[in-house]
C-alpha cells in the first residue's frame, strides 16, 4: 500500500484520533485482518453511523480510503414553551445530553418522560412537541422540546361503585382524603386508594377489594374518581386460650393488617404462634383454627393450648461414628440451657428442621452423599426435654486423586493460587456440589486471567463400591482476551491523560470482569461522573486481542449549598458551601465551606486530587480556621492537614500530617479556669505525622452483625513551625462480630493505647511534673467514660485517682486498655435490645498498666435502627463503685459504641 486515507463529510472528527483507530499502515502489504480491526475500531468508538473502506491502483502504488458517515452529535437541547415547571426539574428528566449521540430512541423516551412527569403533577391537558435542527455540514443537531404545559387538572369529589352495604359515601370520600378542588396527582390517588382500602379493613371487611379509579374529565378541567369496590363479608376474629392483644403486639396475626384477610396468611399465623410458644418453653403448644360463615359474615377462630412449659436440658447424637458430638453441636441452633446465651434450652420445631437441614449438608459436603438423619425423638421428663438426633451416616467418598489437565495455561503463580484455593482436595472428601463449586473457581480463575471462554469438563474413576473416585478436570482455557487498546468516550472536559492514568489498563493487560468492574468503581469513586459504562468492545468472537470502550456521562460541575438557622446559644446562624468538581478537567475537587453565628465562625477550605504523580492514590490538602466567644474566654484555632489514602481491596492505608494552633484569651478580669474549658479549646501547639491501617472484614459499616476489623494508628508530633509538642503516640482497636440470626448479635471490642514522650517540655502547667502525661498536650491524651468507651462512667471521668483524676478533674493519662462486650438482640422489626460489659481504665504511664485498677460495669438498653446507625438508650453499672461516685450512667446516643 502506498497511502490510507481518511475521508468524511464533518469537519468536527479529530483526524489523529480517528487515524489512530486505523490499523492498516501505508509500506505494509493490506491483509484481510487488518481489514476487519480498522471496521471493528471505528464501529466500537461510536463516532460513525457508517464505514466503507475502498482501494484505488495509482501509478504509485496502491491507495486505501476510509470512507466514514459520522452519527450526528446534539450541540445543544432547549426546552421551550409554557414550562410551568423550573428547567432542571425538568432537564433532569431526559434520556438525552448535549454532547450525545442523535439516537431516536433516547428522544422519543425524553418525551414520554416529560409527558408522565406532567401528567403525575395534574397536568393533563399538556403537550410535548419535538423538533431536530440539524447541520449537515458539522453532522450536530439541536434538539427541541416545545411544551405547552395547560392548566392543573383538579379533583370533584370521588364517587364508588358497587354494593356499599351499609357504608355511607360520605365516609368513603373522608377514608380517602382528596378533597374538592385540590390538585391531581398520581401520586396522591394511588395513597388514595391505599388508605380506602384499610379503612375497609380497618372496619372488618377484610376481604374488600378496591381497584384503580376510572377518571371522568369534565370541561371545567376537573376530573372525577370513580372507585370500583367489592365489600365481601365482615370477617370476625375469636382467640381462645391467648390474649388477642398479646399476640397483636408480637406481630403474630398477619391477617388482621392493612393487607386483609387470606386463608395462607392465617396458616402463616398459626405457625408462628407454634414457634413463637415454643421459643418461650411449650414446646407441646397446639394451634388450632377454622373458619365458619355467619349471619353477619365470616368468623375466623384460633385455639391455643399452651400445654407443659419445658427447658431443654439434653441434646444428643446417635450414629455420628465420623464425628465428635463436640463438631456437630454447633453446627446446630438448638441447645441444651446455657448462661448468657438467648434462645438456648428451647425446643422450636422451625429451628430444629433448620438444625437438621445443616447437619445433612455438612455430612454430604464431608462425603457422605447417603448420609440419613432420622426424625429425632424428643423425651420428656417432668418439665425437662431431652432430644436425641438419629444419625445414619452411610458410606464415605474420598477423592483419590485430582489432576488439572489444561491448567498450565496460567502462569505458575497464578496456577498454584488456584489449586491451593480449590474445595476439592486430594485425599479429601467428594460430593457433587464441590465438584461444581470447583469447576466455577477454576472458569472465574481463568476468566480472572483474560480466558473468558475457559472451559472445563470433569471425568471420575469410582471404585467398584463408589467409595473412592479420581477426577481429571480438563480445561480448555480457548483464546486469551488482553486489552488492544483502551477507547474512552463521554469525557467532554476531562483530560485524557487523567483518565489514562486512572484506568489502569495497559495493552496487553487480560481482560476480566473483575477488572472492568474495578475500572468503573474508580471512576465512580471520583464523584464528577452520573454514568460511567466499561465493556468490551464488539469484534471477531474469540480473538485474542480486544478493545475496552469505556463510555462516560459528566456530571454538574459546580455545586452551591446554604442555609439559615436559629437557636438560643449561638443565635442566627448561617452556612455557605462551594464545591467545584473537575478543576481544569483534572479530576481534583476543591471546596470552601464558610459557618458562622453570633458566637463562632468557622472557615474550611479543602482540596482533593484523585492521584499523585504517577501513583493512583487519592491526596487531599485542607486548611481550617475557627473563631468562638464564649463568655469568659475567646479561642482562635488554626490548622492545615495532608491526607493520602491508599485502598487495597478491604485494607486502607492513611498518612496525615497535621498542624494546628489553639490560643485561648481571657476576656474577663475573673481568672480563668481551665478546668471549665473544653480540652480541644485549650493552648496547644502541635505539628505530627500519622500513619494509620484499617482493614475492615465487617458486613455492614453502619451496623455490622459478622465480620473483624482491625485499626493501627501511629501519631509521631515533633517540634517545627513553632510546634513545641514532642511525642510517639501508638493507638490499636480490634472488633469482632458474630451473628447468632434471630437470637442476635454478639460484638466484642479490644483498644489499647500508649502514648511516650519524647521532649522535656512541660505541656500541661496543671500536671505535676513527675508524671509523664504532663509533658503531653491534654487533646493528645487518653480518656475514657462515655458511650462510647465505658458505658458505667460519664464522659472522661473513667480514671485512676491521683494519676489520670486529681482532686476530682479529669487530666487524662499516657496508657488505655478498654474491653467491651455486647449482645444485641431483635426485638421487632428495628427495635432491639442490648445487654452489654465494659472494662478498663486509664493510667498515667503505659508501663503501669495493671489489672487492680480496672473498673468493671455492665448494663443494659433499648435501640432503634435508622439508616444512620442505630439510636441507643444505655445504663450502665458500676460493678466497683467508689463511695464517692454515682451508681449508674445514663447515655442518649446515635451509632455503636464500637
Amino acid at each position: 500500500m502506498a497511502a490510507v486515507e481518511v475521508l468524511s463529510d464533518a469537519d468536527r472528527l479529530r483526524a489523529a484520533e480517528i487515524r489512530s483507530l486505523v490499523e492498516i499502515e501505508a509500506g505494509s502489504p493490506l491483509s484481510s485482518g487488518d481489514v476487519r480491526r480498522t471496521l471493528r475500531n471505528l464501529h466500537a468508538v461510536g463516532v460513525s453511523s457508517d464505514v466503507e473502506l475502498y482501494t484505488e491502483n495509482r501509478p504509485d502504488g496502491l491507495v486505501v480510503a476510509a470512507v466514514i458517515w459520522p452519527e450526528y452529535e446534539i450541540s445543544e437541547v432547549r426546552l421551550e414553551g409554557d414550562l410551568g415547571f423550573k428547567e432542571p426539574r425538568l432537564t433532569s428528566r431526559l434520556a438525552v445530553r448535549a454532547g450525545d449521540r442523535l439516537i431516536e430512541d433516547r428522544l422519543l423516551r425524553s418525551v414520554f418522560r416529560l409527558q408522565d412527569f406532567y401528567r403525575e403533577r395534574g397536568y393533563l391537558a399538556a403537550r410535548v412537541r419535538l423538533s431536530v435542527d440539524t447541520d449537515d455540514a458539522r453532522k450536530r443537531a439541536v434538539v427541541v422540546f416545545r411544551i405547552t404545559s395547560g392548566p392543573p387538572t383538579t379533583l370533584a369529589t370521588p364517587g364508588f361503585e358497587g354494593d356499599l352495604g351499609p357504608l355511607d359515601a360520605a365516609d368513603l370520600v373522608a377514608a380517602t382524603k382528596l378533597e374538592e378542588g385540590q390538585r391531581y396527582r398520581s401520586r396522591d390517588i394511588r395513597d388514595g386508594r391505599e388508605r380506602l382500602h384499610g379503612w375497609l379493613v380497618d372496619q372488618r371487611y377484610r376481604l374488600a377489594r378496591v381497584d384503580a379509579p376510572r377518571e371522568v374529565v369534565s370541561d371545567e378541567n376537573e376530573v372525577r374518581l370513580i372507585f370500583p369496590i367489592e365489600l365481601g363479608p365482615r370477617v370476625d376474629t375469636e382467640i381462645r386460650g391467648a390474649s388477642e392483644k398479646e399476640l397483636r403486639k408480637r406481630d403474630l396475626l398477619p391477617f388482621l393488617g392493612r393487607e386483609g384477610y387470606d386463608q395462607a396468611l392465617v396458616v402463616q399465623a398459626a405457625r408462628e404462634i407454634t414457634a413463637d410458644y415454643q421459643r418461650r418453653g411449650y414446646y407441646d403448644v397446639d394451634v388450632d383454627w377454622r373458619e365458619r360463615r355467619t349471619d353477619d359474615g365470616l368468623k375466623v377462630e384460633i385455639q391455643v393450648e399452651p400445654g407443659v412449659r419445658y427447658q431443654l436440658d439434653e441434646v444428643r447424637f446417635t450414629g455420628n461414628n465420623a464425628f465428635a458430638a463436640e463438631t456437630l453441636e454447633p453446627l446446630m441452633e438448638t441447645t441444651p440451657r446455657r448462661f448468657l446465651v438467648p434462645g438456648s434450652g428451647r425446643l422450636v420445631d422451625e429451628t430444629l428442621d433448620l438444625d437438621l437441614r445443616a447437619l445433612r449438608s455438612f455430612y454430604q459436603l464431608q462425603g457422605f452423599s447417603e448420609v440419613q438423619i432420622a426424625v429425632p425423638r424428643v423425651g420428656r421428663e417432668g418439665e425437662s426435654l431431652s432430644l436425641e438426633v438419629p444419625i445414619e451416616e452411610g458410606p464415605r467418598s474420598w477423592v483419590v486423586s485430582l489432576v488439572l489437565d489444561g491448567i498450565d495455561s496460567l502462569d505458575p503463580k497464578a496456577a498454584g493460587g488456584l489449586e491451593r484455593a480449590l474445595v476439592l482436595k486430594p485425599n479429601g472428601p467428594y460430593h457433587p456440589a464441590l465438584v461444581d463449586q470447583a469447576v466455577r473457581q477454576i472458569r472465574t480463575g481463568f476468566e480472572d486471567a483474560g480466558y473468558r471462554y475457559a472451559a472445563v469438563e470433569v471425568s471420575e474413576d469410582w471404585n467398584e463400591d463408589r467409595t473412592l473416585v479420581d477426577l481429571t478436570l480438563s480445561i480448555e482455557a480457548g483464546p486469551r482476551s488482553v486489552v488492544e487498546r483502551r477507547i474512552i468516550r463521554g469525557n467532554r472536559r476531562t483530560r485524557p491523560a487523567v483518565l489514562d492514568r486512572l484506568i489502569e489498563l495497559e495493552s496487553g493487560d487480560p481482560i476480566s470482569r473483575r477488572k472492568l468492574l474495578e475500572v468503573q468503581r474508580s471512576l465512580f469513586r471520583l464523584g464528577i461522573f452520573s454514568r460511567v459504562d466499561v465493556q468490551v468492545a464488539p469484534g471477531t468472537p474469540y480473538t485474542a486481542e480486544r478493545d475496552v470502550l469505556v463510555r462516560l456521562e459528566e456530571g454538574a460541575a459546580r455545586r452551591v449549598r446554604y442555609g439559615v438557622g436559629f437557636d438560643s446559644e449561638d443565635g442566627v446562624r448561617g452556612v455557605l458551601g462551594l464545591t467545584h468538581r473537575n478543576l481544569a478537567g483534572q479530576g481534583a475537587a476543591a471546596s470552601l465551606d464558610l459557618r458562622a453565628s453570633q458566637r463562632d465562625q468557622q472557615y474550611r477550605a479543602v482540596f482533593r486530587r484523585p492521584y499523585i504523580g504517577r501513583w493512583n492514590t487519592p491526596v487531599s490538602a485542607s486548611v481550617f480556621q475557627v473563631s468562638e466567644e464564649l463568655d469568659t474566654f475567646d479561642s482562635d484555632r488554626f490548622g492545615f492537614q495532608f491526607e493520602l489514602d491508599k485502598f487495597f481491596g478491604p485494607s486502607r492505608f492513611r498518612l496525615i500530617y497535621g498542624y494546628e494552633v489553639v490560643d485561648l484569651q481571657a476576656t474577663s478580669d475573673d481568672p480563668l479556669d481551665p478546668n471549665e474549658v473544653d480540652r480541644n479549646l485549650r493552648d496547644v501547639e502541635i505539628s505530627s505525622l500519622s500513619p494509620g491501617l484499617l482493614i475492615d472484614r465487617r458486613d455492614d459499616p453502619i451496623d455490622p452483625s459478622d465480620g473483624w476489623s482491625t485499626n493501627l494508628t501511629l501519631q509521631y508530633a515533633f517540634p517545627v513551625l513553632g510546634a513545641s509538642a514532642d511525642f510517639v503516640k501508638l493507638f490499636g482497636q480490634q472488633t469482632y462480630h458474630r451473628s447468632f440470626g434471630r437470637f442476635g448479635v454478639l460484638a466484642a471490642s479490644l483498644r489499647l493505647g500508649a502514648i511516650e514522650p519524647t521532649g522535656e517540655e512541660i505541656q500541661d502547667s496543671l500536671v505535676p511534673a513527675e508524671l509523664p502525661s504532663s509533658k503531653i498536650p491534654v487533646s493528645e491524651r487518653f480518656f475514657a467514660g462515655g458511650r462510647s468507651t465505658h458505658r458505667a462512667y460519664d464522659r472522661d471521668q473513667l480514671g485512676v485517682p491521683g494519676e489520670t483524676i486529681l482532686d476530682g478533674t479529669e487530666i487524662g493519662g499516657n496508657g488505655l486498655a478498654l474491653v467491651n462486650v455486647e449482645l444485641r438482640v431483635p426485638i421487632a422489626g428495628p427495635f432491639g435490645a442490648t445487654a452489654f460489659y465494659d472494662a478498663g481504665n486509664v493510667w498515667a504511664d503505659w508501663r503501669d498498666l495493671d489489672y487492680a485498677d480496672v473498673k468493671h460495669g455492665a448494663g443494659v438498653g433499648v435501640r432503634y435502627l435508622t439508616p444512620i446507625g442505630p439510636v441507643r438508650v444505655e445504663i450502665g453499672w458500676k460493678l466497683d463503685r467508689e463511695p464517692d461516685e454515682d451508681p449508674t450512667a445514663i447515655f442518649l446516643s446515635v451509632g455503636n459504641a464500637f
